[in-house]
């Protein structure tokens, strides 16, 4: 039996097969912007009127927010997120690798931007039956709800309702054609007094 592993390890092992190729998560993952989104409208309703420019201010940033997580057979990640601040684009991009046991994905990068040194970056994801769950565990945040890339629907605002204009009334009937004012009298001048 030891001699059957073995040599189905070194079978494995000279195929070059990674740990991840037969991974069920391995693909491309977008944020959920749908639930989170209305997730974060609960939390904005239950803020106190001080703090209302603040949510004017998250709003417009979650608007711009985007975030992708790419998972390769081959056992690489790469992740990249963008959203903009005060009018410019932050974008922010990592690169490692990732691991899956069970239900759990970690993913570990490295991750880039203009204004920033590299830093490295975990992420642990759960499958939650749609996609993924993740959340960076150095941060108290709840996790973040990904699904598969081609499955997310961007969403669509409904038209907005358009005030009715009011029934026209009926036409009237068309009015008899005006005439000009007649001329007045001329004004006789006032006799001139000695």
């Amino acid at each position: 039996m030891r001699t059957l592993l073995l040599v189905l390890g070194l079978l494995v092992a000279s195929i070059g097969l990674s740990p991840n190729a037969d991974a069920a998560q391995a693909g491309t993952y977008v944020l959920d912007k749908a639930t989170l989104g209305k997730k974060l409208k609960a939390k904005f309703a239950k803020l106190p009127a001080n703090r209302k420019a603040f949510v004017a201010v998250a709003k417009g940033m979650f608007a711009s927010l985007s975030m992708t997580l790419s998972l390769g057979k081959d056992g690489k990640a790469t992740t990249e997120s963008s959203m903009k601040v005060f009018g410019r684009t932050r974008l922010y991009k990592g690169a490692g690798t990732w691991t899956q046991k069970g239900g759990t994905v970690t993913i570990k990068t490295t991750v880039t931007s203009k204004k920033r040194k590299p830093f490295p970056q975990t992420i642990v994801c759960k499958d939650s039956g749609k996609g993924l769950l993740c959340s960076n565990p150095k941060l108290k945040q709840s996790a973040l709800p990904f699904l598969p890339a081609g499955s997310v629907r961007k969403e669509v605002k409904a038209p907005a309702k358009r005030a009715q204009a009011p029934a026209k009334a009926p036409a009237r009937p068309a009015a008899p054609a005006r005439r000009a004012p007649a001329k007045a009298p001329a004004r006789r001048a006032a006799p001139a007094t000695r």
